[in-house]
């Protein structure tokens, strides 16, 4: 957790190991489904087996890009693989209402964090993200930083 990249940008979060699980036994699954289906027509098989494993590293770089970042500007979530589908989006310090975390009871078992950024004049635009590793520390350096960022008097 923090680890600071270029330019000033820290990154604080990122998506917990039960994402990637998820995503293996759902692979080992379709990957079983295609192996029956090989059995009884091997073209049909190797190419379900080729579509499966082509979306099973898709989806695993995709859970990679999932970060969640602070600067001097704010508090940020970014992700994506594919140019057509990057996305950046945050709550600037001067607007961030409070950051907040949860967890429900599979959260706890495997200490993950649903994290909400929640913006100070409309309710309607909320930084979520879900299942990530060290969420509550990540929630408490956002408050902290913001509070000081408060006592300086850096913003309003």
């Amino acid at each position: 957790m923090g680890k600071q990249a270029s330019g000033g940008v820290t990154v604080i979060c990122r998506k917990a190991w039960p994402s990637y699980l998820k995503l293996l036994l759902g692979t080992l699954f379709w990957l079983a489904v295609s192996y029956f289906i090989y059995s009884y027509n091997a073209s049909i098989g190797l190419i379900m087996f080729a579509f499966v494993m082509a979306i099973s590293v898709f989806k695993f770089f995709q859970l990679r890009s999932v970060r969640l970042f602070i600067d001097d500007v704010g508090v940020w979530e970014a992700k994506g693989i594919v140019p057509w589908k990057r996305s950046q989006r945050g709550v600037k310090w001067r607007d961030l209402d409070e950051a907040s975390y949860s967890q429900n009871f599979w959260g706890w078992v495997f200490k993950t964090h649903n994290i909400v950024i929640r913006h100070r004049y409309t309710k309607d635009f909320e930084v979520v993200l879900i299942g990530m590793y060290c969420g509550d520390k990540a929630v408490g350096r956002i408050n902290t930083m913001h509070l000081r960022l408060l006592e300086d008097g850096r913003i309003l």
